[in-house]
C-alpha cells in the first residue's frame, strides 16, 4: 500500500520559548499534547508527498541555511476554528528579514 504523507517546513523553537509555552498546559487542562520536543514555528504547509518524493525534499532541504534570528511570539489562537481545537499557535510579533530569507528559499 502506497500512501502518503502530510509534509510542511518548520524550524526548531529553543528551549526557553518551548518552556513559556508549556506553561500553557496548565491553563487548558484535559487537553492532549505533544511532546515540547515537537513544538516549531511552521514556515510552510506542503501537504500530502507520496513516499517516493520525501527522500528528494529531505535532500533539497539539506541545501538550505540561514542566519539564526530573534523571534517575538505574540497573540495565539487555534483551528480548526469549528468543533474541537486540534492544533493551538503562538504568532510572531515581527518577521525578521532572516525568516523572510527562509521563507523565500522554502517557496522555491
Amino acid at each position: 500500500m502506497n500512501t502518503s504523507s502530510r509534509l510542511f517546513l518548520a524550524i526548531s523553537v529553543p528551549e526557553i520559548i518551548r518552556d513559556k509555552l508549556d506553561e500553557l498546559r496548565c491553563v487548558l487542562p484535559g487537553t492532549r499534547w505533544i511532546t515540547s520536543s515537537n513544538l516549531h514555528l511552521t514556515l510552510q504547509f506542503i501537504g500530502e508527498v507520496e513516499p517516493d518524493r520525501i527522500e528528494e525534499i529531505k535532500q533539497t532541504l539539506q541545501e538550505v541555511s540561514g542566519r539564526s534570528f530573534l523571534v517575538a511570539f505574540k497573540g495565539a489562537g487555534y483551528f480548526p476554528s469549528r468543533g474541537n481545537p486540534k492544533v493551538l499557535w503562538a504568532g510572531c510579533e515581527q518577521i525578521h528579514p532572516h525568516l523572510l530569507q527562509l521563507l523565500k528559499k522554502s517557496e522555491g
